[in-house]
């Protein structure tokens, strides 16, 4: 009798499944085996990521038509840590609470300038490095900038961090955030 033709490709693995050998056989059950975790491992990995799968809203497009501000931003230089302040600050004021810092109106220029020279509240930044960051949106568009000064970041920095609002009808529906950040010489 003929063997019909499908099965033509099977018939190594039914001549190893049947041998006699019991090395072929034990040889034979650990292939399989390791396939058939190979197969599910991959089906699971499949079903696993469609299960998971995230669609990734960009939040400078979406969000000023769902009405999300743009983020805050914190900045910790290394040249504000507490272990760069000089004794003199610890003399005068040994405060480093949180300082509501400078609020800056709507400025229809290409950018928000805060100078922790002129700007700052906190005395904090003439005993260690006094720093400029300018925040420029794409497109132009009229924002305040709220500053909150002295805020801790363990173990040892202390950061500014800033907030752009977005201030009346000159707001467009899409912002990015540029900003750039120069850390200055002492005095």
């Amino acid at each position: 009798m003929e063997q019909p033709k499908f099965l033509t490709g099977w018939t190594p693995v039914v001549r190893t499944f049947v041998n006699s050998n019991r090395a072929v056989k034990a040889l034979w059950a650990l292939f399989a085996t390791c396939m058939v975790i190979a197969l599910v491992s991959s089906v699971s990995v499949v079903i696993h990521k469609y299960l998971t799968y995230v669609t990734v809203v960009r939040l400078d497009q979406r969000g000023p038509k769902d009405g999300v501000p743009p983020p805050a931003v914190t900045i910790c230089l290394n040249e504000h840590q507490t272990k760069y302040l000089h004794s003199e600050y610890y003399k005068t004021d040994s405060k480093l609470n949180i300082v509501q810092g400078a609020t800056k109106s709507c400025q229809l220029k290409s950018g928000i300038i805060w100078d922790s020279r002129v700007d700052a509240i906190s005395k904090f930044y003439n005993y260690t490095k006094h720093f400029q960051v300018t925040f420029r949106t794409e497109p132009p568009g009229c924002y305040s900038l709220n500053v909150m000064e002295q805020v801790p970041w363990p173990p040892d920095s202390i950061c500014t961090t800033f907030q752009l609002v977005q201030v009346g009808l000159l707001n467009t529906t899409f912002w990015k955030i540029v900003s750039s950040i120069s850390v200055l010489k002492n005095h």
